[in-house]
């Protein structure tokens, strides 16, 4: 576009995104989790969109689009009228930033950049209505360092980056433009890490120094409270927290020993033989590779459980801990522990699990005083194979949309022979298509459901129909997904009804090519999709 006034893409009536972002900080300093008034149909993800588009490497297509930042920025510093910068601003807001930034910083890195660049980054910073235009202010801040932004151009705008970052859609950028200007100030990530809770404070731990014992506890209680799953974050608390040194103590309180297990769980999750480290870019990037010595880890951590792995909560993570040692067990190349050194471990947790018969107090205490299902006992009877499914049935039929009740009919192997095995799950789905009317405004529901009827070809109809004829976009793409994973013969002629139904309805071009797979009686390509597909 080349127009002489300036370029908004506004949805809705707000100033600027800086002002957007000041207002919604509630009273304990966070940020609210609105969604940003550039585009209200996208959700306030944590930061989870430019996580996953995070590129250390460009690739090409991306660098041409830096390419084409890279011309319009000289051409404006070198005629810096009205036209240039909408001609700059056009590209940069319908750009994301992401997988340009490190393409773009490498351009501009060798070159004496003026302060007529950093008045443009903290106009922009301050007035523009678009996500990706901000972000490029924080490019351009890192580049000329943030340290030379506080002292000689404006205190206030160093301070207001923070205030912005505390938005997660900017606590990404903020920290980038930490390393660019190579400063790690700690005061300042600090009080972020405390105000952050998705990948702005997963990334912010990244830069921290943890230099005092309430620093390190800190870390080992909070680093995993995060509202993203980011395993290869564990072994960064591990070494940072000095767990190791914490758990060779002779005794230890009880939060450590349960902030513990979170975190060594999630760490026996990160070496899981079957997780692909190439597909995480920002582990790549910015997380070193750390040596955990596992077996000590482990046998020490193990010892502490014989103090508080006594009840059902707490002996559901020894099971946890067996069940990815069974799986690391089993692996031979590149294997963490060796075979002997597995089985031992497995077999010392069997030994905290199995030192006394659990029915009798499973069957006394599967419901709680108020007469709902105690949902840590529900759990821990699944791990032991305790068969509790006529009472789950009974209490699901009274309580059609309880949680506990609904994970467990689900996901509980159900143990047996094949025929009462598939006699049990049929009743699970009378019952539940008798309470249909119930689940059709809730979208969760309807996705679970629709995951779930995948693995079983020509049955649940009923509640594929109306996930696939519901309001709701995710359970409509969820149903879609599992039918057409289908044999096309176990697809019945009125589900088939449902599916030009919800084809005429659809506006996502990804579902649409699901439903037009059905329709046209073809198998499918593998199916890959990334967040914000369906």
């Amino acid at each position: 576009m080349s127009s002489n006034k300036e370029i908004t893409n506004t949805t809705t009536d707000y100033q600027s995104l800086y002002l957007y972002v000041v207002e919604h900080i509630d009273s304990k300093g966070n940020y609210d989790a609105s969604p940003l008034p550039d585009n209200l149909m996208r959700e306030y993800t944590y930061g989870t969109e430019d996580a996953a588009m995070f590129r250390s490497k460009t690739e090409d297509g991306d660098m041409e689009q830096a390419k084409d930042i890279y011309l319009l920025l000289k051409a404006w510093l070198k005629n810096p009228t009205q036209k240039t910068k909408n001609n700059l601003y056009e590209k940069v807001y319908t750009t994301p930033i992401i997988t340009v930034f490190f393409a773009l910083a490498g351009q501009l890195r060798g070159e004496k950049l003026s302060y007529d660049l950093l008045h443009l980054a903290q106009e922009w910073f301050y007035t523009a209505k678009d996500r990706e235009a901000v972000k490029f202010a924080y490019l351009i801040c890192g580049l000329i360092g943030l340290d030379q932004v506080r002292k000689s151009f404006s205190e206030h705008l160093y301070n207001d980056l923070f205030t912005m970052a505390r938005c997660e859609e900017f606590t990404i950028f903020l920290c980038m433009a930490c390393q660019l200007s190579e400063i790690r100030p700690q005061k300042e990530l600090w009080f972020l890490a405390r105000h952050t809770r998705g990948w702005g404070r997963a990334i912010t731990l990244l830069l921290l120094q943890y230099r005092t014992p309430a620093q390190r506890l800190w870390l080992l209680k909070n680093g995993l409270e995060l509202r993203v799953f980011w395993p290869p974050l564990s072994p960064v608390i591990i070494r940072e927290s000095q767990l190791p040194q914490l758990l060779q103590q002779e005794e230890i309180p009880e939060d450590i020993y349960l902030a513990a297990a979170n975190v060594i769980i999630t760490y026996l999750i990160f070496l899981l033989p079957d997780r692909d480290p190439a597909e995480d870019n920002i582990e790549n990037s910015m997380i070193p590779s750390l040596h955990i010595p596992l077996e000590l880890l482990l046998q020490d951590f193990l010892r502490h459980a014989e103090t508080y792995a006594k009840t059902p909560r707490n002996l559901l993570t020894i099971f946890a801990v067996k069940d990815r040692l069974e799986v690391l067990a089993a692996e031979k190349k590149g294997a963490v522990l060796t075979a002997n050194a597995a089985q031992l471990l497995i077999g010392k947790c069997d030994s905290l699990i199995f030192y006394k018969d659990w029915e009798p107090e499973i069957r006394s205490s599967l419901f709680d005083r108020n007469g709902r299902l105690n949902a840590e006992i529900v759990d821990f009877a699944a791990d032991l194979d305790i068969d509790i499914w006529p009472d789950v049935i009974k209490f699901y039929n009274e309580h059609p949309k309880d949680q506990t009740a609904l994970r467990y009919l689900m996901f509980a192997e159900a143990g047996g022979d094949e025929k009462r095995i598939d006699t049990r799950r049929h009743l699970f789905l009378d019952c539940a298509e008798a309470h249909l009317r119930q689940y059709m405004e809730d979208e969760n529901l309807l996705v679970n459901f629709a995951n779930y009827l995948r693995d079983y070809p020509g049955e649940g109809e009923p509640l594929l129909q109306a996930c696939l004829t519901s309001i709701y976009e995710h359970a409509i793409g969820m149903a879609a997904l599992s039918v057409s994973a289908w044999p096309r013969d176990k697809v019945p002629v009125e589900l088939k009804k449902a599916v030009i139904q919800a084809m005429q309805l659809n506006q996502n071009p990804f579902i649409g090519m699901v439903l037009q797979s059905i329709i046209d009686e073809r198998e499918p390509g593998p199916v890959e999709f990334e967040q914000g597909d369906i």
